[in-house]
């Protein structure tokens, strides 16, 4: 058995208020240097004790997000902070999934995948999904997945579901550890490149009666109730995750480097949890492929839609000694590889606007964060 914790199966946690500790340092991935988001207050801790670890190490980029108004077919997205923003496309694939009922992290296949929480297995699925995938030219495979079972200290019970895999290391009715490895992320079922999708389900205090799913991040916006809780087959979300444990929940667009390009701007991380107040959020990953003697200089960083041009200065480089630069709109002391930019947001958060870099021979890359790049 691999473990990351040694914890027993139900753990004595101290009870702990609302508020949320200030997230810690970032942590560097293989393709993405990414920061723990900064969380709002919570509205309603119910129960007030933090119970999840992450599934997987380090910090991974969100591709999707629980959709608060997932019983409604809208052409839009709730988040959990109260933000309502459109699904957006990029060559006609939706960004987004509409009624959204977890989270998906981008990760490799084959990444170990870990018990969020102790508790038994009472679901194991290997084979063929009897489902077809709304997705364009996508094909079902094998779906593998596992359901765990969980007991929080009031006494709510919730279950936590591992889809996508590629392995599963677990039996069914087999006890397992917070931190115990489980699985190997995949591809599998319906599933439009490697990610974990990640879901928890509110067995009891649900509005139907049955288990419901709910948003680990609980609901956090203080101007507005949560639709999900209203909703006739809805229930109350609960704020899970531990502090040091709290998963990324930004998202991100990836692209390759253009054919023909010796530099390109290859993601995009944006619309994290109150943009305006944590600008830090917003974070462009510049990625050099040239030769050993070239060097590119950045005149400014844009936004199309926002209509943000930021002018460099001291103009930052790109080359063969520097290939990536990590540009944040936030504040934060920098270096050779981490710009900040002291401002607010740069990108439209309703998957409208361009990133663009623009080099001081006036050369352009830019970044589609859907439907906005002419």
């Amino acid at each position: 058995m691999t473990t990351r914790y040694l914890t027993p199966l139900l753990p004595l946690l101290a009870l702990i208020g609302c508020t949320t500790p200030a997230p810690t340092g970032p942590e560097v991935g293989p393709d993405l240097q990414v920061s723990p988001p900064a969380q709002l207050p919570c509205l309603t801790c119910s129960p007030t004790v933090r119970f999840f670890s992450r599934p997987f190490d380090g910090q991974l980029p969100a591709l999707n997000l629980f959709d608060h108004e997932s019983g409604a077919a809208n052409g839009r997205s709730t988040f959990f902070w109260g933000e309502q923003v459109g699904l957006g496309s990029i060559a006609g694939t939706p960004v987004l999934i509409e009624g959204h009922r977890g989270y998906d992290w981008k990760m490799p296949i084959g990444t170990a995948i870990f018990a969020a929480a102790g508790g038994r297995v009472i679901e194991i699925i290997d084979g063929n999904p009897a489902a077809t995938c709304p997705f364009p030219a996508q094909q079902l495979t094998q779906q593998r997945r596992i359901t765990l079972q969980h007991t929080l200290p009031d006494g709510t019970i919730i279950r936590t579901r591992y889809d996508h895999l590629n392995a599963i290391q677990v039996s069914l009715n087999e006890t397992v550890l917070e931190g115990q490895q489980i699985g190997l992320s995949g591809q599998t079922g319906c599933a439009r490149g490697p990610h974990l999708h990640f879901e928890v389900l509110r067995v009891t205090g649900t509005a139907s009666g049955q288990p419901t799913p709910i948003d680990p991040f609980g609901w956090q916006n203080r101007n507005g109730s949560d639709p999900w809780k209203a909703a006739a087959n809805g229930a109350e979300s609960i704020m899970l995750w531990k502090s040091s444990q709290v998963p990324e929940t930004r998202l991100t667009v990836f692209q390759p480097i253009a054919a023909g390009f010796n530099a390109g701007i290859t993601s995009v991380a944006w619309m994290g949890v109150d943009d305006t107040r944590t600008p830090k959020n917003e974070e462009l990953i510049l990625t050099f492929n040239g030769g050993p003697d070239d060097v590119f200089r950045i005149a400014a960083v844009r936004g199309d839609r926002s209509g943000v041009n930021h002018q460099f200065a001291a103009r930052p480089t790109l080359s063969a000694t520097r290939q990536r630069l990590h540009i944040f709109s936030g504040s934060g002391i920098g270096n050779d590889t981490m710009i900040y930019l002291n401002r607010s947001p740069i990108w439209d958060n309703n998957f409208s606007d361009c990133a663009r870099i623009v080099f001081a021979n006036d050369v352009q890359v830019r970044l589609n964060l859907g439907n906005g790049c002419p």
